[in-house]
Order: C-alpha cells, then structure tokens, then sequence
C-alpha cells in the first residue's frame, strides 16, 4: 500500500473513530458541508476528501473501537510513527528540526 494509501485510510479510520458510521457524518459537518469544516486535519483537498468520504462509506457497522484499531494500525506504518520532534536554536539564530 503506498504512503498516500495510508495516509487516506488513516484518515477514514480517525472519522469513523470520532464520528461513527457515514451516515451520522452530515451531522457534524458545518455551513460549507465539507470535511474540512471538522477542522480535523489542515489541507484537506476535495478530492482527497471525496476519496475519504467513499472509504468512510465502506465502514459502515465497524465499531469505533475497531476503528481506532484499524487507525493505529495504519499509523504505525508511517516511518514517523511515534517520533517528536525537536526544535532547537543555535547561537546562529538558525533554527534546526531534528528527531
């Protein structure tokens, strides 16, 4: 599965965490009516958003525990997975960003 793969799918899996099935998603959505408006993640372009929607559709029944498990699952993928990172200042005034 490619990087943006699972990226999507981890998205899916945090909507379906926090919201539940597709169908309770109107609920939750703002004036504009997008996914955007959630204010869950920054950037979200339509069309990564109407491939999240398609995906959250197919979740349907999954609990929200199974959800946050499937989430995990997918996010532990990433090669960031679990790592902060640091910023420091150097004497420099140049600012670095290290893990």
């Amino acid at each position: 599965m490619n990087q943006n793969k699972v990226t999507i799918v981890t998205y899916v899996a945090v909507y379906h965490a926090e919201i539940g099935d597709y169908d309770l998603l109107a609920d939750y959505l703002g004036e504009q009516g997008t996914l955007a408006d959630l204010k869950m993640f920054a950037n979200v372009t339509p069309r990564t958003e109407s491939r999240i929607c398609d995906l959250h559709k197919t979740l349907k029944g999954m609990t929200m525990e199974e959800a946050e498990n499937k989430f995990l699952d997918h996010a532990s993928r990433f090669e960031t997975y679990g790592i902060e990172p640091i910023y420091v200042q150097l004497a420099s005034l140049v600012m670095y960003a290290r893990i």
